[in-house]
């Protein structure tokens, strides 16, 4: 086999495999941690999938279904694109409140933020949205 074909095969094979970036979806009312995260086996809560610390990919899409998901955190700066977090057409999602720490590139949109969405915790919260110092490229 002559040198350059050896050279052409061994630079294909070393490449890494890229990354595809996915749908999930996420429905507290009849959603699993426990599913796949697709139209069919949804995830429970935006709160729980986020605890979960899955691994997010530039361009994931994550679509939230009505209901209450609780207080989630979002973290982890995606590398080479956002992550976008947002209403499944002709949904309501809610959340008590939404926070930011060590996040970049994250895009959320169309979630209904109050205190009045979950029962209370041990301290007292109110509905906001808290975006810790060490966040860049966040659109909301």
């Amino acid at each position: 086999m002559p040198l350059r074909r050896i050279l052409a095969l061994l630079a294909f094979t070393a490449l890494p495999l890229a990354a595809t970036a996915a749908t999930f979806v996420v429905d507290p009312q009849r959603g699993s941690m426990s599913g796949s995260g697709t139209a069919d086996a949804p995830w429970s809560t935006l709160e729980a999938v986020l605890a979960a610390k899955k691994d997010w990919q530039p361009g994931d899409i994550i679509l939230l279904r009505s209901g209450d998901h609780g207080r989630p955190l979002v973290r982890g700066e995606i590398a080479g694109g956002d992550v976008t977090i947002r209403a499944d057409a002709g949904n309501a999602p809610r959340v008590a409140s939404l926070a930011f720490k060590t996040a970049a590139h994250w895009i959320v949109a169309g979630l209904v933020v109050s205190p009045e969405v979950s029962p209370p915790p041990k301290r007292k919260a109110t509905g906001r949205v808290s975006i810790a110092a060490d966040w860049q490229d966040l659109t909301m």
